[in-house]
């Protein structure tokens, strides 16, 4: 029995999780009892972008993640087993040939060295 083994070494993307953001809003009220925003701030981390919209009375707040793709070395071992498998063949087998195959062989042998022979004194004699 053989035994091979392969082993692979690969580079595998991952996919990062979301990154996480943090946004921190102070308001405070006036002596007309009206609410004014006073300060707004945002911490996230370094693959997100963020931007702020102030109209009409609304704040609209847009964060965006940039995808982000780690590539983590990985190794693959395959192993196979290559089992051998016996299968009986029997001896060895004659081919004869039978005596007609023979005696057709003798005379295309007869006449080839007949003609050869012929040629050659026909050619000498020139």
């Amino acid at each position: 029995m053989r035994e091979v083994v392969t082993i692979t070494e690969t580079l595998e993307p991952v996919q990062l999780p979301g990154d996480s953001l943090v946004m921190e809003a102070l308001f405070y009220c006036d002596s007309l009892n009206l609410v004014q925003l006073r300060e707004i701030s945002d911490l996230k981390s370094k693959n997100m972008s963020s931007g702020f919209k102030f109209d009409k009375q609304k704040l609209e707040y847009k964060a965006k993640t940039e995808p982000a793709l780690q590539y983590i070395p990985s190794t693959i071992i395959e192993t196979t087993k290559e089992v051998p498998i016996y299968v009986d063949v029997p001896g060895p087998i004659e081919y004869r040939m039978h005596w007609y195959q023979r005696w057709l062989m003798w005379i295309g042998a007869v006449s080839t060295t007949s003609l050869a022979v012929w040629l050659f004194s026909k050619l000498r004699l020139r």
